[in-house]
């Protein structure tokens, strides 16, 4: 059976498309004929996707990836080109096969009659409840260009607040991995070969070279128990945080850490006001924006205030006295809801609320990492400092006391 994309017509001349399975094309003219159809045009679908599994979320779409898809998509829009003639060159430009698979299925779905909001729904792992929001916007309101230049917007925000976290995290991260990975070196590898030294010259060992054996010691005699143990610590750790209890407590921690959790609490505002602002800039009703914003957030006791937020507005509380009750939502926050609120202008705002919190983040970030940068050479000369006095001295003690 081939499966076919058909335009038509019904005896009262309202348009009708779609795909029909056939053997051939004369088999499918002769359904649809049968169904009171009056054929335009009929055409094979050039290639078969297997949409079980890309809508399963296997396929692994960037936010860069998607950035420059929809920047591209907004421009040949803007330029005239329809919506099935932009979809089928970005999908054959596409350098990513599943990506490109994807595109060509929206292209596919949209050519049969699917708007293109309900095309983008079936994989949400690719676009977000934002992303589907504003489209489905964008497409009732015949601006579908300027909508895809706003989600455009979005998602370079987003890369960009990403990209400068991880950033930052790069060299904390290696020195930590090199202390742990010079840690292990010395306690499975360099004390073993050095202890029946250490122990036969008859030297008083230092307190810290006896924990040293002690741990190397330990390790190697039980390391099948510590190494299960820990990576079971972890899957345990990692599933407790996937319900819905624990997940509230990780929320709960992250933004109480010390120094870190102002950075968390500034990004969660950062996200929250860009997402705000971008869908009711957009067009999406306030509830509706307020409950997917809240989704964006990434963190459960954010979500569930900004969910009572929501139901206190759809019963006809203002949306600056339901922001007043939070103790999770900032202040600047609070203060310019009600002045966007007052004035009509919330879009406005809290684009300007937006804009603060990702500036906010940025220096905070790199305030961070040039305070961890020293903290971090000292921690490294303090290890050095270890290594010398519980292995370095108590070797040359050793040499001297077999010289004598």
């Amino acid at each position: 059976m081939t499966l076919y994309i058909y335009k038509a017509r019904d005896k009262s001349g309202e348009l009708d498309s779609g795909t029909i399975e056939a053997a051939s094309e004369e088999a499918a003219f002769k359904s649809l004929d049968n169904r009171g159809l009056i054929l335009s045009s009929l055409s094979k679908k050039d290639q078969q996707f297997d949409l079980n599994k890309l809508t399963k979320g296997s396929t692994r779409v960037t936010v860069s990836m998607l950035m420059v898809f929809t920047k591209q998509f907004a421009t040949m829009v803007n330029a005239g080109m329809s919506i099935t003639e932009s979809l089928k060159t970005l999908g054959e430009e596409e350098n990513n096969f599943s990506f490109s698979e994807v595109i060509k299925d929206l292209d596919f779905q949209v050519e049969g009659g699917s708007n293109l909001s309900g095309a983008m729904s079936k994989y949400p792992k690719i676009f977000s409840e934002i992303y589907i929001g504003l489209i489905k916007v964008g497409e009732a309101s015949g601006k579908l260009d300027e909508t895809l230049e706003k989600i455009s917007n979005q998602l370079e925000k987003e890369y960009t607040l990403k990209n400068q976290i991880r950033s930052a995290l790069i060299y904390p991260a290696f020195i930590l991995t090199t202390m742990v990975a010079v840690s292990i070196l010395i306690v499975t590898f360099v004390i073993p070969k050095l202890k029946p030294m250490l122990e036969g010259a008859g030297v008083q060992l230092p307190f810290l070279t006896k924990v040293m054996i002690f741990t190397s010691e330990a390790f190697l005699g039980f390391w099948w128990i510590i190494i299960p143990a820990i990576i079971g610590l972890i899957i345990f750790l990692t599933s407790y945080v996937h319900t819905t209890k624990g997940g509230k407590a990780w929320a709960g921690i992250k933004i109480k850490l010390p120094i870190v959790g102002k950075i968390v609490r500034s990004i969660y505002m950062a996200r929250f006001s860009r997402t705000f602002s971008t869908l009711i800039a957009g067009g999406v009703n306030i509830v509706e924006a307020l409950e997917i914003s809240g989704d964006s957030i990434g963190n459960t006791l954010y979500n569930d205030e900004i969910k009572r937020i929501s139901k206190e507005v759809k019963n006809g509380v203002s949306l600056a006295e339901s922001f007043k009750k939070s103790d999770l939502i900032s202040q600047i926050v609070k203060k310019m809801v009600r002045v966007g609120e007052s004035t009509g202008t919330l879009d406005v705002t809290i684009n300007k609320v937006a804009i603060f919190y990702e500036e906010e983040v940025q220096n905070s970030v790199d305030n961070l990492t040039k305070t961890l940068e020293p903290l971090l050479i000292v921690i490294m000369g303090i290890g050095v400092a270890a290594v010398v006095s519980s292995v370095i001295m108590p070797l040359y003690d050793a040499t001297r006391a077999m010289g004598k």
